[in-house]
């Protein structure tokens, strides 16, 4: 990976780039109701069973991964901007989601990928985790 690129824990202080950097990406704007806020954010930083990471580039932020844990850790998201895509940031993220999930004694990841998503398949593949069958989620605006 490119020595400019640095993987760390997000900040409170991250979070108006990260709201910048998760608008309008089509891979994560399909979840019903969803907003990408502070407060979404803070829900993944303050918790201790919640992750958030980041990927700063040349001193700002050019990736983020959100994820839950608790007997098992949720992968929610891993977003990389466009100019940065094709670098190992993605997979640098993960990567990090994983030894952090071994610190926290779990020894499952999930994570759920659009079928049209091809390029997450490919870094899920690619880091040798297992597609499943099928997967139906139903969802309703209450």
């Amino acid at each position: 990976m490119d020595k400019r690129i640095k993987i760390r824990k997000g900040k409170e202080s991250d979070i108006p780039q990260l709201v910048k950097l998760y608008s309008g990406v089509k891979e994560i704007e399909d979840f019903v109701g969803m907003k990408y806020d502070k407060g979404y954010f803070m829900h993944f930083i303050r918790p201790k069973s919640n992750i958030l990471f980041v990927a700063e580039c040349d001193g700002k932020i050019c990736g983020a991964l959100n994820a839950e844990a608790a007997e098992l850790t949720f992968l929610n998201n891993v977003v990389v901007a466009r100019a940065w895509r094709g670098k190992g940031i993605g997979g640098s993220l993960i990567k990090r989601l994983e030894q952090e999930s071994r610190k926290k004694g779990n020894k499952t990841l999930l994570a759920l990928v659009y079928d049209w998503n091809k390029p997450m398949h490919k870094i899920m593949r690619h880091y040798d985790y297992t597609r499943g069958e099928k997967t139906v989620i139903y969802s309703k605006n209450v």
